[in-house]
């Protein structure tokens, strides 16, 4: 058979095949590889052949599922925790067990206070079922509580409903919601708005201008302005209330709610408020299904009403290089001034539009936001680049003059104009052009747009937009230094004292420095500065005439001096306090810190957080060992001697849990508990109280030595109590790489012990029946981590063992005999 099929006449035509055969393939490889790397051109709405931005604004039509973005497409957020069956039910303001024999409780969201099955006068209910004491069920009810005054409300207002979901672009929506996107516009009718600019990288910086307009929070917001309309409002978000924020009613989807719950508190909220107007903003996790079906369940409603779906600022961390990170502008919609239109207010699409095409030069928004697409053409004119090259040179000279800089910096000449680019073809016949100008000078790369009205004189072509190039190389520092005119403030060099830097500077009122960074200088006797930096300085809130002072000096942050309590609180970054246990020194109008390393060490821990103050629901048998007012002045007394010795304790263990929890100490509480890095441990501390006799308190026990185990007991030499632990904090290595923290624990058989720690920010202080105490940031982390999920229960003293009950402990070896005898002192 062989010899049959492979004879002379076959031969050839097998050849023939296998060279066709691989010439095909040669080819097919070429043309894939040519595709591959073939850069796509992009295509437009309304393709600008004028390359006139001022005319036509042409807009890339967008690929959603273009290689460099599909990787943006994010799964929807996990219900895993989520019951499936219920074991509890709230119903017409009742919550009932729905599986007989079950052992359940529950408590209203804001105490920790638990109920048996009845009535709930609270809007957020959390219920727990156990078997044989381990959690098998936990879960969320919400219900709407209407205020007992109706408000008063205009007739048939329109109801207003706006749908956010996180982190959700337009291309992200396309793949992530298509059933809901194609029931918005098949049912719905809904007017797609495919090009908005986000004007911030995260959730809140853009929510501030939905809620309030502006960037920053004022005293009004959106929410509050429909309640002043008669508007009953509805808010479902992951941000914490603030001042401005509050609605009628709000549900911290942060707490624990199941997905679901947002829909069923919308629901009740609609069933509630049958006649009065409604405004309901929701926070809602990209998940295609759970949308749609909250949006059907409710059609009617939303049809009769505004409602507005939108994402709240699109893909984070999208790469400009990829195809639509190179059309969102660098910088934000700042500037959000309208065109002048006899009867209208701006271009809006919600109103009637004028016969203006929509521009970003008719709106008007600046080149450097505007996201219309324009051919950027190269200018070879040698003459025109020289001219606008120096031109920008003479702009940033005019700037130093202005803002007296000029006898402490170095002039900037052109050496040479980089690039200079037309936007659009130029036409000789129009008179508004605008270019991209980058530069280079002796010291930097300067990179600007400009405009040029060729209807004013060459005098008259001004820089659009402040200089934002960034700055390639820092040789301007060097050439300073070469010229001998110094940017800086000297003590060698220009004899200057730093006190005489400070009566140069001298405020119209009187302030406290505060300002870390000039402190550190101070402190050093090095009293260099930047002249073109702010100084950020302390302002009493009662302090008169505040306004005088010079802005453009001072960083003005306000700061109050409570009565009654023992710390000033600044009001930056929320609120910082810091003890007022700080001698001053007055320089002209100026308060300074004389020391300066305590001041700092003090305001690096300043950041403020709030204890919960829950209502604790207590076995009454349990022996009251503690006043809270008492015991924490006690306490305060204790941490005053440790600052002095340069240590600077954080709360700990019963102590941090009794403050976040319920704002004191725990009344049955033996003892309460510091703890301070080892870094920071001053063990002279223990000579002074135990032989110098220089301290308010007595030594009662000193265990383990410095390096291991270490912790000291002290008693009040006045109250005789309470006793007060001193834990020497240490860090676990491993690898060179810091793993845990931990506390020491000694028993009396020589057994070791370690209590592990979160490695949280040490960076927070606290309020406690005004003292001022630091603990470590975010505390409830740590209290989970040491206490369980049930932290919030009441651990009665009498069942709590030290050495077996934290969920954080660990055995770490023992010491000997002989070793204790040395390390396990009592007094």
């Amino acid at each position: 058979m062989h010899k049959i099929l492979w004879n002379k006449k076959s031969k050839p035509i097998f050849f023939r095949i296998l060279v066709y055969g691989i010439l095909f393939q040669i080819i097919f490889m070429l043309f894939v590889y040519k595709t591959e790397d073939q850069k796509e051109e992009p295509l437009f709405h309304e393709y600008d052949s004028t390359n006139n931005y001022m005319n036509v604004c042409s807009l890339p039509v967008y690929d959603y599922w273009h290689p460099s973005i599909k990787y943006e497409v994010v799964d929807q957020k996990s219900i895993d925790n989520c019951p499936t069956e219920p074991l509890t039910e709230l119903v017409n303001g009742t919550w009932r067990i729905l599986e007989k024999g079950m052992n359940c409780s529950a408590r209203c969201l804001s105490t920790a206070t638990w109920l048996p099955p009845g009535p709930v006068e609270c809007e957020f209910v959390e219920a727990v079922c156990w078997e044989d004491s381990t959690e098998i069920y936990r879960f969320l009810h919400c219900q709407i509580i209407k205020p007992k005054i109706p408000p008063k409300f205009p007739e048939n207002p329109p109801n207003v409903f706006v749908f956010l979901v996180d982190s959700l672009s337009t291309g992200a929506a396309k793949r992530s919601l298509p059933k809901t996107l194609s029931t918005l516009s098949s049912r719905l009718e809904a007017v797609e708005f495919p090009f908005v600019n986000k004007i911030g990288e995260n959730s809140s910086a853009n929510k501030m201008v939905l809620w309030f307009g502006v960037s920053v929070s004022p005293d009004v917001s959106i929410l509050e302005e429909f309640k002043d309309h008669g508007y009953m409002t509805l808010h479902v978000d992951d941000e914490n209330h603030q001042k401005g924020f509050k609605a009628h009613h709000y549900l911290n989807l942060n707490n624990g709610f199941c997905p679901n719950q947002v829909e069923n508190y919308f629901k009740a909220f609609l069933e509630a408020y049958k006649g009065p107007p409604k405004f309901a903003w929701l926070s809602l996790t990209k998940s295609d299904d759970s949308i749609l079906k909250l949006i059907e369940n409710n059609l009617e409603t939303l049809q009769n009403s505004f409602f507005i779906f939108m994402g709240a600022q699109g893909t984070q961390g999208l790469n400009s290089d990829s195809e639509i990170g190179s059309y969102q502008p660098a910088d934000s919609f700042n500037n959000r001034t309208l065109l002048e239109i006899s009867g209208e207010r701006g271009h809006s699409y919600l109103r009637r539009q004028p016969s203006l095409p929509r521009t970003c030069g008719r709106l008007p928004i600046q080149p450097e936001y505007c996201i219309c697409q324009v051919e950027k053409v190269p200018v070879v004119d040698e003459n025109l680049r020289n001219g606008f090259g120096n031109l920008l040179v003479n702009q940033m000279n005019d700037l130093l003059d202005r803002s007296n800089l000029t006898a402490i910096c170095e002039k900037f000449e052109l050496r040479k104009t980089l690039s200079l680019l037309h936007h659009g073809h130029i036409n000789p016949s129009d008179t508004n052009h605008s270019y991209d100008l980058t530069i280079l000078t002796d010291f930097a790369q300067f990179k600007t747009i400009l405009t040029q009205n060729k209807n004013m004189s060459s005098t008259n072509v001004f820089v659009r937009f402040l200089i934002f190039g960034i700055i390639l190389q820092v040789v301007l520092l060097v050439l300073i230094y070469k010229n001998s005119k110094a940017l800086r403030y000297s003590l060698s060099n220009n004899q200057t004292q730093c006190d005489d830097l400070l009566n140069e500077w001298d405020p119209e009122v009187p302030v406290l420095l505060i300002d870390l960074d000039f402190l550190e200088n101070l402190k050093n006797q090095d009293c260099q500065w930047d002249e073109t930096k702010r100084v950020k300085i302390g302002v009493h809130v009662k302090g008169k005439d505040r306004s005088i002072i010079d802005t453009t000096r001072f960083d003005v942050v306000l700061y109050n001096s409570p009565d009654g309590k023992d710390f000033l609180e600044f009001y930056e970054d929320g609120k910082r306090i810091i003890p007022k246990r700080f001698e001053t020194r007055q320089v002209g109008n100026f308060e300074v810190p004389t020391n300066i390393q305590r001041f700092i060490e003090f305001y690096k821990r300043s950041k403020f957080v709030e204890c919960l103050g829950l209502e604790m629901d207590r076995d009454t048998s349990e022996e009251i060992q503690q006043n809270g007012t008492t015991s924490t002045s006690i306490l305060a007394r204790f941490r005053d001697e440790l600052i002095d010795m340069g240590m600077y304790p954080y709360l700990n263990g019963g102590t941090l849990l009794g403050w976040y929890r319920e704002c004191t100490v725990i009344p049955h509480t033996l003892d309460l508990d510091f703890s301070v890095f080892k870094e920071n441990y001053n063990p002279e501390y223990a000579e002074k109280v135990l032989r110098k006799n220089e301290s308010a308190f007595d030594m009662r026990r000193m265990l383990g030595k410095l390096e291991d185990s270490h912790e000291i007991t002290v008693v009040s030499k006045e109250e005789g109590r309470p006793a007060i632990d001193l834990f020497v904090m240490y860090d676990y290595v491993e690898d060179g790489k810091v793993i845990y923290r931990y506390i020491p624990g000694l028993d009396n058989d020589g057994t070791k012990y370690r209590f592990t720690h979160l490695l949280l920010d040490p960076a927070c202080a606290a309020e406690m029946h005004g003292h001022l105490f630091w603990i470590l940031c975010n505390p409830i982390e740590q209290l989970k981590h040491e206490y369980g999920p049930l932290w919030y229960r009441d651990h009665p003293t009498s069942y709590f063992a030290w050495n077996h009950s934290p969920k954080n402990i660990v055995v770490a070896g023992n010491f000997t005999e002989e070793e204790m005898e040395k390390y396990y002192l009592h007094f």
